[in-house]
């Protein structure tokens, strides 16, 4: 079957949205070099180039240095034309980020959330936080293009239902989408936080250049986000990365689902905190009981201690790094990912864990990727939500009338 040509119309548009992202990644370019990259004619290209001008899309921003001849006028994509904001609601704190459409971060800011307090206070501190960095920021909601909130919890991306949040009291099958859409009148985005942090680190962080990556998370529980050729893999049910559930132990198949053997029984944080506070009950020496009270022990805080050097906190962490090791190897064994980001609270625990999980994915897998520690820490879920929403404001921008 012959394919339909395109219409004079839609090839404008196409046009347009060539040059547009073209000067909004090399900018600062000039027109020359702008035509021999998209390929398309230098009257074609200046016609695009002057309506841009005129609509305030793009601005001259100077001269290309030039031995002899004339030196072109270079042009840089108007990134102020419009925002964005990516908002992550954490365990701790729920910060917010506002962007512009070049992806520079121009305001945060952050609130302390308390989940087990219901999930109706930590919806109105959501909305708080949001009204504070308008009004921080003097950037009116007309400007902003989209909101992305990273939540933790499964999601219905088609109707941005938080479907369980299970640390926040509550948030069961939330409409969130809705609500934050009726309050600011701005599209939302709503996602899984460990899948926002994969493109935060891809985007913003030690992912870079590299299409294939797996971030893994390590805090009070684990969870994966997996990027595969640049694009956030979910799966036929959005159930991809859900590690938690990986057998590992060899009778894990002989046991219930979900329980003895995978993965979230054998290195939960929750688990870990039980463990150590059991040691320090039967009087092992540690420096934990010295930095918080007993009930306020948590992760973050075992992590923080085995970086001091504590003997209890390290032999804890080298026991969840070994189980970690494993299950990144076989992780490892069936993406063949370039890089693996490990984040969340185990990145208190400095080298230590990093140098255990790379050797044992260096004995089991059949090729030892890059495996480095998050940059972005407990931000990348933040810097995730700013990047995704991004994305999707771009590809559909709305580029005004051109006059033929």
């Amino acid at each position: 079957m012959m394919k339909k040509a395109a219409s004079p119309e839609s090839m404008k548009k196409s046009n347009q949205s060539l040059i547009l992202n073209t000067i909004r990644t090399k900018g600062p370019i000039s027109r020359a070099k702008l035509s021999r990259i998209v390929k398309l004619s230098p009257p074609t290209v200046s016609r695009i180039v002057d309506f841009f001008l005129q609509e305030g899309i793009v601005s001259e921003v100077g001269k290309e240095e030039s031995i002899g001849g004339r030196k072109a006028v270079l042009l840089e994509f108007n990134s102020n034309i419009g925002y964005v904001i990516g908002v992550d609601i954490g365990e701790v704190k729920i910060r917010a980020a506002l962007g512009d459409l070049k992806g520079n971060i121009v305001e945060e800011t952050f609130a302390p959330t308390f989940p087990h307090k219901g999930g109706d206070i930590t919806l109105k501190q959501l909305i708080t936080t949001l009204h504070t960095l308008f009004n921080r920021s003097k950037v009116k909601r007309s400007e902003v293009k989209m909101i992305g909130v990273s939540v933790p919890s499964p999601v219905d991306r088609t109707t941005g239902k938080v479907i369980l949040a299970s640390t926040i009291d509550g948030w069961r099958n939330l409409p969130l989408k809705d609500i934050l859409q009726t309050e600011f009148e701005i599209p939302v985005l709503v996602e899984n936080n460990v899948n926002m942090a994969a493109i935060g680190e891809k985007c913003y962080g030690t992912g870079g250049r590299n299409k294939n990556l797996i971030y893994v998370a390590v805090s009070t529980g684990i969870g994966t986000g997996i990027i595969l050729e640049d694009k956030l893999y979910y799966g036929t049910r959005d159930l991809a990365g859900e590690i938690s559930h990986m057998a590992i132990e060899k009778d894990s198949w002989q046991k219930d689902y979900g329980f003895h053997g995978c993965l979230e029984t054998l290195i939960s944080g929750d688990a870990m905190v039980e463990e150590v506070k059991d040691y320090i009950k039967k009087g092992y020496i540690s420096i934990i009981p010295e930095l918080v009270e007993e009930e306020r022990i948590s992760p973050d805080v075992i992590f923080t201690a085995a970086s001091k050097g504590d003997k209890l906190a390290r032999e804890a962490v080298t026991k969840i790094s070994r189980y970690l090791g494993i299950a990144i190897a076989n992780l490892v064994s069936v993406l063949d990912p370039e890089i693996v980001v490990l984040g969340g609270d185990i990145v208190l625990a400095g080298e230590f864990p990093l140098e255990i999980i790379s050797g044992i994915v260096k004995r089991l897998a059949p090729a030892l990727p890059e495996i480095v520690l998050s940059k972005l820490g407990n931000k990348a879920s933040m810097y995730g939500a700013v990047a995704m929403v991004l994305d999707k404001v771009l590809k559909r921008i709305d580029l005004p009338e051109m006059a033929t």
